[in-house]
């Protein structure tokens, strides 16, 4: 097991980096190296604890994806109206990431697993959902 720091200009922050996880991915740890990190998140208390779950290399996850979108949720009761929506895009290459509205000085990022078809279609129906305050596609 290892605890590896991670920063950026922004700030840093803590991963626990289970055995099985770091057998897989220490040759990504070299410090200064651009990373993807996917990890666990749990609140305890006040602090937030990441486990990773994978971590890879920026370069080489950037050549994977096909499409993203991230989308600012304002609550929770969007959510059943962007599942429904969601569903019917699945088993796409791209990927959607929830930005929730938790505090104003963190920034969360959910990623949801599986890939979805990421149009510009899907950008205009999200739009039109309650609770939805923007949608991005990169």
């Amino acid at each position: 097991m290892a605890w590896v720091r991670l920063s950026d200009a922004s700030g840093g922050c803590e991963v626990t980096v289970f055995s099985e996880v770091l057998t897989r991915v220490r040759e990504n740890l070299v410090a200064g190296a651009a990373v993807l990190v996917t990890a666990e998140v749990k609140l305890e208390g006040e602090a937030l604890r990441l486990t990773a779950q994978d971590i890879i290399d920026l370069e080489q996850a950037a050549a994977q994806e096909e499409g993203r979108m991230r989308v600012w949720l304002e609550g929770v009761h969007a959510l059943p109206p962007l599942q429904a929506l969601l569903d019917e895009q699945k088993g796409g290459a791209g990927r959607i990431v929830l930005m929730p509205g938790v505090a104003e000085s963190r920034d969360v990022e959910v990623r949801l697993k599986g890939g979805y078809k990421v149009t510009p279609v899907l950008a205009q129906k999200l739009r039109t959902v309650p609770g939805i305050s923007k949608v991005e596609q990169l």
